[in-house]
């Protein structure tokens, strides 16, 4: 069985079309640092620690109220969904035109 990696699809993805392969990377590079893998700047977006009674707590956070990290997961999950949108439009250019999804993606492209 072959693994799936996604560097592995970056150079058909620059064949193809040079600024989804960039969206592409970036996004992957985003989702790396904030999260996707255990590292320091994801645990440290989604932790609190707090002292109490001379004892240091850590706690988790799962669910963000309002403010910056929500914000970001919320624009960095619509950036993710026009990243695939743009992949299945180099894909299947004849199917996005066939359904006019071409003029609803650059509409939507131009609030994220």
């Amino acid at each position: 069985m072959r693994k799936y990696l996604a560097k592995r699809a970056v150079p058909h993805m620059q064949d193809a079309d040079g600024k989804v392969s960039t969206a592409y990377e970036t996004l992957y590079e985003q989702l790396i640092d904030f999260g996707a893998h255990p590292n320091e700047k994801g645990f440290s977006m989604s932790s609190t620690i707090r002292r109490e009674n001379g004892e240091v707590h850590i706690e988790a956070v799962y669910l963000h109220g309002d403010g910056l990290p929500l914000r970001s997961a919320l624009r960095t999950t619509a950036q993710v969904g026009i990243c695939v949108l743009r992949i299945g439009q180099t894909l299947y250019p004849q199917r996005f035109n066939d359904l006019d999804l071409d003029t609803e993606l650059q509409a939507i492209m131009k609030r994220f």
